[in-house]
């Protein structure tokens, strides 16, 4: 008895180890809202500024999310679209911010670039 018990406690941990170690993404949508969010608050967004972020933010988080969905292609390849996709998201963000929302949102991306997890690529990895 005292051996079943051992190894439903086990089990029982391991299951908890793994389902603790598996990360849900957010939706597209969600990180979408979240990225409007933090620039409403950060860059002082307008109300229209931010209807036209949050619809940009939502058509490059579901690129995004699709692209990591199919895992086709090799690495570098996923790489390089991506990188493709953040450079026409800021084009198209550089359009409805002012210079100075702008210029903050690009000192923003650098500083996020610098911790760890951000783009490994531009850090010199």
């Amino acid at each position: 008895m005292k051996k079943l018990m051992i190894a439903v406690v086990s089990v029982l941990l391991i299951t908890t180890n793994v389902f603790a170690q598996q990360r849900q993404r957010p939706s597209a949508e969600e990180m979408a809202k979240r990225q409007t969010e933090q620039m409403v608050e950060k860059l002082s967004l307008t109300d229209d500024q931010k209807e036209k972020a949050e619809v940009i933010n939502l058509k490059y988080a579901r690129l995004q999310s699709e692209m990591m969905q199919s895992g086709q292609g090799d690495r570098q390849a996923r790489s390089d679209e991506m990188r493709k996709n953040r450079e026409a998201r800021d084009a198209e963000l550089k359009e409805i911010l002012t210079p100075e929302q702008y210029e903050q949102y690009q000192k923003i991306r650098e500083e996020q670039m610098q911790r760890p997890g951000g783009n490994r690529e531009r850090r010199g990895r």
